[in-house]
C-alpha cells in the first residue's frame, strides 16, 4: 500500500528531509512522485548503504583498535590517579606508523590493563581486539602505510558502542 513519504519517515524514525532527498536521488525502489507529493510502499525497508564497506577499511579498523585500547586504559586506571594515558600520547603518531604504534600500545598499555581489569572484562576486550586483528589480517592491512581519515570514523563508531560501558567502573 502506498503511503506519503512523511508517514514513511516517521515510521522509520528518519527526518522527512533525508527521506525526501533519498527518494529524489533514486534511493528507493517504490518511491515515486504523484503531483507534488512523494509516495512509497509502506513495506519498503529503509536501507542505509553509505558505509557498506567501511568496516573492511584498514584505517577504520585501526581507529576501532585505538578506541578499544583508550577505553580499556581509562577504565583500568586507578580512580583519581594522575598517571598520563599512554594511548593519548600515541594517538597522533598512529596515523603515520599504525603497525609500529599499535605494537607500542599493546606493549605499554596491555600489561596495565591486564593487571587492573577483572578477567571477564579483559576477556571481552581481547575478543574485540581479536576480531579486528582477524579482519586486518584478512585484508593484509597490518602495515605501517599511513592511515586515511576513515580511522576517525572507526574510532568514534567503536567509542560510541563501548562508551555506555565506560560509565561503570571496571
Amino acid at each position: 500500500m502506498l503511503i506519503p513519504l512523511a508517514e514513511y519517515a516517521k515510521k522509520h524514525g528518519r527526518s522527512i528531509f533525508s527521506v525526501r532527498q533519498k527518494a529524489q536521488r533514486g534511493g528507493f525502489v517504490s518511491a515515486h512522485k504523484i503531483g507534488r507529493d512523494w509516495f512509497i510502499e509502506d513495506d519498503e525497508p529503509y536501507l542505509d548503504e553509505r558505509r557498506n564497506d567501511m568496516e573492511k577499511n584498514r584505517s577504520y579498523l585501526f581507529g576501532e583498535l585505538l578506541a578499544i585500547w583508550e577505553w580499556a586504559e581509562q577504565m583500568s586506571a586507578p580512580r583519581g590517579s594522575d598517571i598520563p594515558l599512554k594511548t593519548l600520547d600515541l594517538k597522533p603518531k598512529l596515523i603515520h606508523h599504525p603497525a609500529e604504534i599499535y605494537a607500542a600500545i599493546e606493549r605499554d598499555v596491555g600489561p596495565r590493563v591486564r593487571a587492573n581489569t577483572p578477567p571477564e572484562k579483559f576477556e571481552q576486550i581481547q575478543d574485540w581486539i581479536g576480531e579486528i586483528l582477524e579482519q586486518l589480517d584478512d585484508i593484509d592491512g597490518f602495515t605501517n602505510e599511513e592511515l586515511d581519515s576513515a580511522y576517525l570514523m572507526g574510532f568514534y563508531s567503536r567509542w560510541r558502542k563501548i562508551r555506555p560501558d565506560a560509565k561503570n567502573s571496571i
